[in-house]
């Protein structure tokens, strides 16, 4: 689908058959064309949509119920905008984990060893690849965010 070609291509001769092989080797969890689903941003501004219809109704059920909704997570990351997820793999992750607890461990260290009422260093998470649908939630709370403060006056 990134490539912007077709089966029926192969099929009819237009396209080498070898080229057909190269793109289904290149298939797999890190593939090109889950990054180019991930990185769809039509497609995930269609499904934020649908997720958030979703959300609104569930959240009006629980009211009802009188069952309090749970509370929205605030994360720290910013980017709004996708990224490839070409390359990344299981492996990969367990390593920006395993570098993320070694980062979390050294800020302790420095923590105790400082005087007292000084920080430890701010602890950055390790750059994961991000979905246009995260990328598309994080732009649309941003827009929502900054027209509230509009519409109080700030």
């Amino acid at each position: 689908m990134d490539r912007g070609f077709t089966l029926h291509e192969f099929m009819r001769g237009d396209r080498p058959w070898p080229l057909l092989h190269r793109f289904i080797t290149g298939l797999p969890g890190e593939s090109r064309y889950k990054s180019a689903i991930f990185t769809n941003e039509k497609l995930a501004e269609e499904l934020v949509k649908a997720q958030r219809l979703i959300d609104d109704v569930e959240r009006e059920r629980m009211l009802k119920s009188g069952i309090a909704p749970p509370e929205e997570e605030e994360g720290e990351d910013v980017r709004t905008s996708p990224t490839s997820f070409v390359g990344w793999t299981r492996e990969a992750d367990l390593l920006a984990q395993l570098n993320d607890s070694v980062k979390v461990l050294n800020s302790t260290l420095i923590g105790v060893n400082l005087p007292k009422g000084k920080r430890p260093p701010r602890v950055r998470p390790t750059p994961r690849p991000v979905s246009a649908v995260e990328a598309v939630r994080r732009r649309l709370d941003r827009e929502e965010a900054k027209q509230a403060l509009k519409e109080l006056g700030f």
